[in-house]
Parts: C-alpha cells; structure tokens; sequence
C-alpha cells in the first residue's frame, strides 16, 4: 500500500511516491526504500508512471519489473501503455485478485508536446456508488488534459488532510514558476499524511520521492525528501529509447559496468 500523488498540467508532470511497502496479510512494514515510478521516454513524447497496489511482482519491486518488460524495444507513448496493460493482466492480475489488492498505474505523459493523463488497473465498478471488483484484466483509461488534472491513489490518500488536498488541487491550476517549491509541498503533505493520526497512516513512509517532468520530457528533476541516515537511495528507474538506465547506471557506479550488463539493459525479461 502507499501513497502517490500525480499533476499533470500543461506546464509539466509531477509525481510524489512514498517508499514503503507493507506485507499481506497482517500489513507489516517490509521496507521504507521502495521505488514506485519509472520514466519512459519515447519517440513521441514522454511519460511518468507511478503505481499503488502490488509493490512486488516475484520478488523484485514493480518498478523493477515494467522496466524488466519495457526495455528492449523503441515505442511510442501509447503502445507503451497498452503494453503495459497487457503484460500487467498476466503478471499482476492473478495476485492482486488473490490478496485483495487493486493495483493502479497512474500516469502522466507529453504526447508530441500536449499534456495526458491515464490510468490502468484492474479495479472496475458498474457505477460510482456499486462495489469495485477486481479483476484480472486490466483497462487502460486515458484523455488529454485541459489544464490540470490532479490524481491521488493508494491506501495512504484517506491519511490527507482536506486542507491539504485543496491546497494541492488551486496549486495545480495555477502557472508553475519555481518546480522546486511545489515539490517540496508535496513531499510536505506525503509527511504530514505519514504523521497523522489516521488508521490507514502506517502504510505511508514519511520520505518520498518528487519527480518533475517538464514538457520537452528533458531536463527532469528527481528529489528525494525525509529519508532517514542509512536508508538506501531508491534506484535510477527510467526506460530511455528502449534502454534500461536503471540497469547500467547501478552497475557503473559500482564500477561494473560490462559489455554484457549493457546487452541486457536493452534485453527484455520476464514478458508474457
């Protein structure tokens, strides 16, 4: 479970993701270092894609597993995501029906320049007052945005104060001026959810991450907040042109970086 906050505007993307998962049954905190977005750049465009249900696919965290599936092939921003879709109902869909958990991909993308929002998951209800069900197919929703479009998921989206979410909601309506500073507002209202007295807060780590895509999809800011002294740095986690940056860069700050790490960071694994 977890809390993930996502503006797509026309002046740009941003995302907010907590780093805690929590073990089913029981809820036990696991770990506090979870990465929860992967960044897809396109030939088309760019987009960010956060997630809240499953935090592991196997016994790798979920970001590691899209970009396991992702890497390898050049694709457009929509072919992303329906490959996604596609690859999530054989994954993920079987063991989010099994525990109970609806898992959501939230995202926010630049298609040739012009702000989009979506969403997938396998969550369905007949109509806004029914119950969901959970599926094992997953469905792709998505528009274009007129704007902004502010979306919060995850457990941890009841711990928020209304203050905070209307807060959140005038700020991304208006003309962005300094990324930094609602960035740090946003990971000041992941804290302040982590920090409240509400039932669902334990599901939330105080530190965050803040992604800021601007609409080149270049340039892109990642900030980590609150993070405790010993508490291991989330992973790079980006898909470039079908590359996994993720992949090379860990091994090449740990200085091992080799022919055969660079032929498997372009080598998609894991797909169904």
């Amino acid at each position: 479970m977890t809390l993930i906050m996502m503006i797509a505007a026309t002046w740009g993307i941003m995302s907010c993701s907590d780093h805690r998962l929590t073990l089913k049954p029981g809820g036990k905190r696991d770990t506090d270092a979870s990465t929860k977005y992967v960044i897809v750049s396109c030939p088309d465009g760019s987009a960010l894609i956060s997630y809240t249900g499953l935090g592991r696919a196997g016994y790798s965290d979920v970001s590691e597993w899209m970009r396991d599936v992702l890497r390898g092939k050049i694709r457009t921003v929509g072919e992303t995501l329906l490959d996604l879709r596609e690859q999530a109902s054989r994954e993920l869909g079987r063991e989010s029906q099994r525990h109970d958990v609806p898992h959501y991909f939230t995202i926010g993308a630049f298609v040739h320049g012009r702000p989009w929002a979506a969403t997938i998951t396998n969550e369905q209800s007949a109509s806004p007052s029914a119950k969901k069900t959970i599926l094992t197919e997953f469905h792709l929703d998505a528009f274009e945005v007129c704007g902004s479009d502010l979306t919060i998921k995850g457990s941890g989206e009841y711990a928020i104060r209304p203050e905070d979410r209307k807060r959140l909601d005038a700020l991304s309506k208006k003309t962005l001026r300094n990324p930094s500073s609602l960035m740090k507002i946003l990971a000041e209202t992941n804290k302040r959810a982590a920090e409240s007295v509400h039932d669902l807060a334990h599901t939330i780590s105080p530190s965050s991450t803040v992604v800021f895509m601007p609409p080149s999809g270049l340039d892109i800011s990642i900030k980590r907040y609150g993070a405790t002294d010993g508490e291991p740095a989330p992973e790079v986690s980006h898909i470039l042109s079908g590359i996994d940056l993720g992949l090379t860069t860990k091994e090449f700050l740990k200085g091992s970086l080799t022919d055969e790490i660079a032929t498997q960071a372009v080598k998609p694994k894991r797909r169904r």
